[in-house]
């Protein structure tokens, strides 16, 4: 499951798609984050429940089963790839989960965007459960307006996770103006897979194509201009 997203095309609720139009900051960071524990198996925290009764559940805590099948929701704003059985349409619990404890809103599971520290905090949720951990290290690099490119403001840092196989958000600015994180995922040969969790678009770019010069997607033409890492 974590080596490629690409590959859930069957699952529904849709694991690595965003389930709502603001959520890629969410379902990039779960991506992420499950990828770490994947890799560190030491890190065991999960937002599954066996508690019958919801009220005994932490926030955004599930059953078991709506941890594989997903959970239900009154809400349907902003919803993408939904999952509609008889009684309604269902989310992804862990998308759900990132946006109720580290969304801007916390204890909603609405339409939110998310700005870097929440993409921080989802990664340090998905990964250990609690947003003040020491036990891991996020860093953010990079700025949306800077007018140097990621590749050659910060060479070293970035260098090292392409380096490492370190998989990041990357926020991915398009030529419209508008922002939007994707899943970036080095690979030994020194290359960067570019995930979407918009609509599961899978290519494979050079640092160079994707930090400084730009790279065309199936949302257009852009470049990274800052990431969100597990250092």
């Amino acid at each position: 499951m974590e080596n490629n997203p690409g590959n859930d095309r069957a699952v529904r609720p849709k694991f690595y798609l965003q389930n709502r139009s603001n959520w890629c900051w969410a379902a990039a960071a779960k991506t992420v984050g499950l990828h770490y524990k994947n890799q560190h198996p030491c890190f065991g925290f999960t937002i599954e429940c066996p508690a019958p009764d919801p009220e005994q559940r932490a926030m955004g805590f599930v059953s078991p089963p709506e941890l594989t099948g997903g959970v239900l929701t009154r809400d349907p704003e902003g919803l993408c790839h939904p999952c509609e059985r008889e009684d309604g349409f269902y989310i992804d619990a862990w998308q759900r989960a990132i946006v109720m404890n580290a969304g801007s809103r916390r204890g909603e599971e609405g339409d939110w965007p998310g700005g870097d520290e929440e993409k921080m905090d989802a990664l340090r949720f998905v990964v250990t459960g609690d947003l003040n951990t020491c036990e891991i290290r996020v860093a953010s690099l990079g700025q949306y307006d800077s007018p140097i490119p990621l590749l050659e403001a910060h060479p070293e840092p970035l260098g090292i996770q392409i380096q490492n196989q370190n998989w990041m958000i990357g926020n991915h600015l398009q030529e419209s103006g508008q922002t939007h994180s994707v899943v970036l995922m080095p690979d030994e040969k020194g290359r960067v897979r570019l995930f979407d969790p918009w609509d599961g678009f899978s290519e494979v770019y050079t640092p160079a194509q994707l930090f400084r010069s730009g790279f065309l997607s199936s949302l257009g033409r852009g470049v990274i201009k800052w990431i969100q890492y597990i250092e």
